[in-house]
């Protein structure tokens, strides 16, 4: 038999980020027209953010323990700013709901945040042990 390549993410975890994206993404579509763009950009910039914190988390775990908490520190602020200088800009320069758009963004951040930290923990309890 021929093995399977492992997924880069637990099969639960890739699982729960597909439904909670159909889910999401499905929901658009009954709200009204004017509330859509904004529900929509909230959620991808949600995901932006857990994926930055993804993809910087596996960085910074290949730093020694000396440097590490200087390099998260400075990943931290990094992607805070830009997350938030984006928030803005959005707020600022698009024309739609900004309520929506803020429930969707934090909705979204959140999920994936927990998502993110349980991956995240999986993975660096499997390569410490």
């Amino acid at each position: 038999m021929k093995k399977q390549p492992a997924l880069w993410m637990p099969r639960p975890i890739a699982v729960s980020l597909l439904i909670y994206a159909i889910l999401h993404l499905s929901s658009a579509f009954f709200l009204p027209q004017n509330l859509t763009s904004g529900w929509l950009a909230g959620y991808f910039l949600g995901l932006l953010a857990v994926v930055l914190h993804y993809g910087f988390s596996i960085f910074a775990q290949r730093a020694d323990d000396a440097r590490f908490a200087k390099i998260f520190l400075a990943g931290l602020l990094i992607r805070f700013l830009i997350i938030l200088t984006l928030f803005v800009f959005l707020l600022l320069s698009e024309n739609f709901d900004q309520f929506g758009f803020t429930v969707a963004f934090l909705i979204s951040y959140i999920f994936h945040s927990v998502n993110d930290v349980i991956l995240l923990n999986k993975k660096l309890t499997n390569h410490t042990g």
